[in-house]
């Protein structure tokens, strides 16, 4: 197993559910994004960056941890990207 192979195991993690999301740098500041990486009681965001694109990956205990994890990340990027457009 290569390094990058090992840093990818590395931040899976084994709660029950999952939601990967990829979304199209655009205007989005990758600085800005990081702050969006945590980890609460119930559930877990990853983020890291591609060539062209932001890839996400939510880790979640269960299906209410998941969408609250889902809604939070697309209201703050939402409001990122409205930022970003603005300056």
């Amino acid at each position: 197993m290569n390094e990058k192979d090992k840093k990818n195991e590395s931040n899976k993690d084994d709660r029950l559910y999952t939601a990967t999301i990829k979304i199209s740098k655009g205007s989005i500041d990758y600085n800005k994004i990081l702050g969006k990486m945590h980890e609460y009681k119930r559930s877990k965001i990853n983020i890291s960056q591609k060539e062209d694109f932001f890839l996400f990956e939510i880790y979640a205990d269960d299906v209410t941890a998941l969408r609250a994890s889902l809604n939070m990340l697309m209201r703050d990027i939402s409001v990122i990207d409205n930022i970003s457009k603005k300056i």
